[in-house]
């Protein structure tokens, strides 16, 4: 038999067996904080933010991979096996995710949040599924996760929890508009097609986008294509992030474009887990961005 096909059914022998039921105690289910998975890592912390003290919330995804491509863990497909709540974004996001799911055993409790939220669409049909960078999508993922938690018994109903979020939103916005003011008219470019929403929100000119697939392999011809589209947008800046997997080629396209690359952590991946951690990210987030519309400013500076 090929090696390929055996490596594959032992991969689906692998995933029935960890998504076999688990007979697990009455008592002891009850006695334990309901499980609530987050694909993704700013997702995880807006569970934190709400409800951090009252379930166990995890993580899916590594913070620093890519939530457009992955292969799942063992100790991740168990999550999946054991999650009260799973809530996710959009098949437009995490791609492989669906497929997953619809071959979890048993009923299905997940949600994928995006199609709430009832975004219009780009020219691909799919709305930008980065709704997490604008601190008012923020609040509506936020309000929706809150609602399919007391809806499903998981959180008693609580005005207060989900009102001090949307304070937390509206301080953050403040603070992120103060980053980014006077920058609007400050033309950059960006490896991956992410930020209709943070743009929108904060009145920024739309980036030159290179690469509308984070994980694209360019040739010489295009690279040469993309770095005159850098010169001709005129941007002071390249946008790239830590989980795109395209920063190599973003320096690549920075060496012969003239302009620095600024590395973004769009993904939250290096912020520390807490109840302030989402609205601390966005701010950070913002932080960013302003530096490299700053970046060739000789008044300014480059973070």
């Amino acid at each position: 038999m090929p090696h390929c096909i055996v490596t594959r059914v032992a991969g689906a022998l692998l995933f029935s067996l960890l998504l076999a039921p688990v007979a697990v105690p009455a008592v002891a289910a009850e006695a334990t904080p309901p499980m609530v998975v987050a694909s993704i890592r700013p997702l995880h912390l807006i569970v934190l933010a709400l409800a951090g003290g009252e379930v166990d919330a995890r993580q899916l995804l590594d913070a620093g991979g890519s939530a457009h491509d992955f292969a799942l863990r063992p100790s991740q497909l168990r999550l999946l096996r054991d999650a009260r709540q799973l809530f996710w974004i959009d098949p437009a996001l995490e791609h492989p995710l669906g497929p997953l799911l619809a071959r979890l055993p048993g009923p299905r409790h997940d949600t994928a949040l995006l199609a709430r939220l009832g975004l219009p669409a780009r020219a691909d049909g799919v709305a930008d599924p980065h709704v997490w960078l604008d601190p008012r999508l923020a609040l509506a993922l936020a309000t929706e996760v809150d609602r399919v938690l007391v809806d499903r018994g998981l959180l008693p109903a609580d005005r207060l929890r989900l009102a001090a979020f949307a304070a937390s939103m509206r301080a953050a916005e403040q603070r992120m508009g103060a980053e980014l003011a006077g920058l609007q008219d400050r033309p950059f470019a960006a490896m991956h097609d992410g930020y209709t929403w943070f743009v929108q929100r904060f009145g920024l000119r739309p980036p030159a986008v290179l690469a509308l697939d984070a994980e694209q392999q360019v040739g010489a011809r295009t690279l040469v294509r993309m770095r005159r589209e850098v010169r001709e947008h005129g941007a002071r800046c390249l946008l790239a992030e830590r989980s795109g997997g395209n920063l190599r080629l973003a320096r690549s396209i920075a060496d012969g474009g003239g302009v620095p690359v600024v590395e973004l952590d769009a993904l939250a991946a290096g912020v520390t887990d807490d109840r302030e951690a989402f609205a601390r990210f966005l701010v950070e987030f913002a932080r960013g961005v302003a530096g490299c519309l700053r970046a060739q400013d000789p008044a300014g500076s480059a973070e």
